[in-house]
């Protein structure tokens, strides 16, 4: 294994770890009586100022003026998708365990899996159905862990299953919307148009789309907090509290990213 390849998988493991601490630093915010609302507008809120400070504190702020329009409207629009992903997950979240909630929304790899087959580049190969198969079955063994003596609400249940879904759609069309295009699963010496990055390709800027996403995101949850009458001043959130906001913006939402 190649330096790159190991680097990559590394930070894989990386993101997924933070990403998946989501949910621990969510259930105590709950308990303080804070919104999933104002939980989701703050997390993106520091999610999208890290995302920047990194962008214009890196080499990659020149970058910004060469983004062109679509790729903006893409990254603006994944983001708006990307709404309604992580709010179905953290409402359903305040009344469903973090266990049962982890078990049901890591559903979505298969369901991006029977995606691809239709509208994007079929997994090819053993190897990827293997570890799928992997991953599966490590979600299966986790039932173990679940309380099964109080059931959630069927709403709570109903939002969480609805996540995965949306977030599947997502990926496909994140995927789709950066430059991937079906490849010939018959033809081992067609190239990959993800691994061909030239000049002028027009090809997102990761770190650029980041910013912009999460910025999307937390300027829609913002909005709908105020609207709903969330409250959303420092003020009016315990101090208590901020130590769980920061870690879910910064550790589950930025570095996770």
């Amino acid at each position: 294994m190649n330096r790159t390849r190991a680097t990559g998988l590394a930070l894989v493991v990386v993101s997924a770890c933070a990403f998946g601490s989501g949910a621990l630093f969510a259930k105590p915010v709950y308990a303080t009586g804070v919104t999933w609302l104002t939980l989701l507008a703050w997390r993106f809120a520091i999610g999208a100022g890290l995302s920047w400070i990194w962008l214009l504190g890196g080499p990659r702020r020149s970058a910004i003026l060469a983004v062109p329009r679509r790729a903006l409207a893409v990254a603006v629009a994944l983001g708006v998708l990307y709404v309604g992903n992580s709010g179905t997950y953290y409402a359903g979240l305040v009344t469903v365990s973090a266990s049962l909630a982890a078990l049901l929304v890591y559903i979505y790899p298969p369901l991006v899996a029977v995606l691809t087959f239709k509208v994007g580049r079929p997994l090819n190969g053993t190897g990827p159905w293997i570890a799928l198969a992997i991953a599966a079955a490590g979600v299966v063994m986790a039932v173990g862990g679940i309380d099964l003596s109080t059931a959630p609400p069927l709403g709570g249940l109903l939002l969480i299953l609805a996540s995965p879904v949306i977030y599947a759609v997502w990926i496909v069309l994140a995927a789709r919307l950066s430059g991937e295009r079906r490849v010939a699963m018959t033809d081992p010496h067609q190239s990959d148009p993800m691994s061909r990055e030239t000049p002028g390709s027009g090809r997102l800027d990761t770190v650029v789309m980041v910013a912009v996403m999460t910025t999307a995101i937390a300027v829609v949850f913002w909005l709908l907090a105020l609207v709903t009458g969330n409250p959303l001043a420092p003020g009016a959130i315990f101090a208590a509290v901020w130590s769980g906001l920061i870690g879910i913006g910064a550790i589950s939402t930025f570095v996770a990213i």
